[in-house]
């Protein structure tokens, strides 16, 4: 179907995200002495507001690993995206192929 003189004006409402639904993020932290990261100094379970830790006054801090032991992002609903003002005006044809008709050998 095929239309003449057509006038339309589709569209659809604006796309967007609800809030992310929970999620759950946790980390092992772990701070050396050494840049070898064979010396600790301390080892924290980090989760999602995080942790302050102080280390020792005589202790000096040369690197740092963090391992996930969960990485589980919140994931958010998708909404919107609907048909709106998908008017359509025009004059209608519709268009028929018909098959080619065979001929006898």
């Amino acid at each position: 179907m095929f239309y003449v003189n057509l006038e339309t004006t589709p569209g659809c409402s604006p796309c967007a995200c609800e809030a992310p639904a929970t999620s759950r993020c946790e980390a092992l932290v772990v701070a050396w002495e050494d840049a070898a990261c064979s010396d600790i100094l301390v080892g924290a379970d980090v989760a999602e507001r995080g942790i302050c830790l102080v280390p020792e006054p005589t202790s000096s801090l040369a690197s740092v690993s963090a391992t996930w032991l969960s990485n589980e992002p919140g994931t958010c609903k998708p909404r919107g995206g609907e048909s709106r003002n998908d008017r359509v005006i025009g004059e209608a044809k519709t268009v028929c192929c018909l098959p080619k008709a065979l001929v006898a050998p």
